[in-house]
């Protein structure tokens, strides 16, 4: 919806490949940045077993906050789908995000990595950061609309809200169990904010 065949599709937080899969089968070339070497391999190894022969995809070590190798300009979309702070610790590597102990350092290092990833989009070039709430001590930290906030403190206008559900998930029954028993509703949304340059 917001790219042709042939423009270019960046992930700085690429994790298992699944962006650069799709980009590959839709035609789009893709460049996927993931601090864990673990995820570069994976990544690697799923890409390159997708059966196309769709256009060319760039996978490689590096931070979503340092894009040096980049050109300014030289991307038409971005697709952020960082950590959601330390609710999942994803390695122990002093470069992942995800091991940060405040919600403001978090945020604060984000913030790097869209501006990075604003700085290497075209003119008129889409960034889509996807990101949900937390609850942590039975409080709700809105993480998804600080998310928000801080993209339009980096000057990017605001072109769609996507509220993502996620059902049908094979922990969901016990999880709301739990839940229910201490006095909560399960969240079950993500939020994915789409925003022009």
């Amino acid at each position: 919806m917001y790219t042709r065949p042939g423009e270019t599709v960046l992930d700085p937080f690429l994790g298992s490949g699944t962006t650069l899969i799709e980009a590959k089968l839709l035609g789009r070339r893709g460049m996927g940045i993931d601090v864990n070497p673990a995820f570069v391999r994976l990544a690697q190894m799923r890409v390159q077993q997708t059966l196309t022969n769709g256009a060319s995809q760039d996978i490689r070590l590096g931070d979503a906050r340092d894009l040096f190798f980049i050109n300014d300009e030289s991307v038409d979309i971005a697709l952020l789908h960082p950590p959601y702070w330390n609710a999942i610790v994803y390695s122990d590597l002093p470069d992942d995000i995800s091991c940060l102990a405040t919600i403001d350092s978090f945020l604060e290092e984000l913030s790097l990595a869209v501006r990075e990833a604003t700085r290497v989009l075209t003119t008129r070039g889409t960034l889509a950061i996807m990101m949900g709430d937390l609850r942590k001590r039975k409080r709700i930290v809105p993480l998804g609309l600080e998310t928000l906030r801080m993209c339009l403190q980096e000057g990017l206008q605001l072109k769609e809200i996507v509220i993502k559900v996620q059902h049908n998930c094979s922990s969901t029954p016990k999880w709301d169990l739990i839940a229910r028993n201490l006095g909560f509703l399960l969240l079950m949304h993500e939020y994915i904010f789409i925003f022009d340059k």
